[in-house]
């Protein structure tokens, strides 16, 4: 059987190898999926503006990135592809993307604790058990040097802090 990817390379010019296709295709597919969840990220900060019910959907979407993160098969791809301009430029406009949607998901969280729509003892059990998850995740330990740092930003009335 033939590789889809074969028909598409056929340019008799074209010096690459099979693998070198296979591989060549897959960082594109690898690209597609990092400007895909930038998109994402992008449209449901916007809905989240618009409806606080897609809040929830913004952190469904923020939780995947982080195992999309993690996963083996893209730290491989990201260990083969990671030099590319164009991988870098979408993994750093991600990263962006999503610093600013987990800063509004918090503001969020923090306002319904404020107003009693959320407990705020579940908002600080939600948020220490992400803490320990990431923690273990990334084999932070009590000997572990870690730097915290605070972001200021003004928001759209001015007073938004992340």
């Amino acid at each position: 059987m033939r590789n889809k990817c074969e028909n598409k390379f056929s340019n008799p010019c074209c010096d690459f190898t099979l693998a070198s296709k296979q591989s060549h295709g897959a960082k594109y597919e690898f690209l597609l999926s990092l400007k895909t969840l930038q998109y994402e990220i992008n449209e449901l900060m916007l809905y989240s503006k618009e409806c606080g019910e897609c809040f929830e959907l913004l952190r469904n979407k923020l939780d995947y990135i982080c195992k999309f993160m993690v996963c083996d098969e893209n730290v491989k791809k990201w260990e083969l592809w990671g030099k590319y301009s164009e991988i870098k430029e979408y993994c750093e406009k991600l990263r962006d993307t999503s610093v600013k949607a987990l800063c509004d998901v918090e503001k969020y969280q923090c306002i319904c604790a404020c107003n009693h729509n959320l407990d705020a003892s579940n908002y600080m059990e939600l948020l220490s058990n992400s803490v320990k998850c990431e923690s273990e995740t990334l084999c932070i330990s009590s000997q572990s040097k870690v730097l915290f740092y605070w972001i200021r930003s003004i928001s759209h009335n001015g007073n938004g802090y992340c």
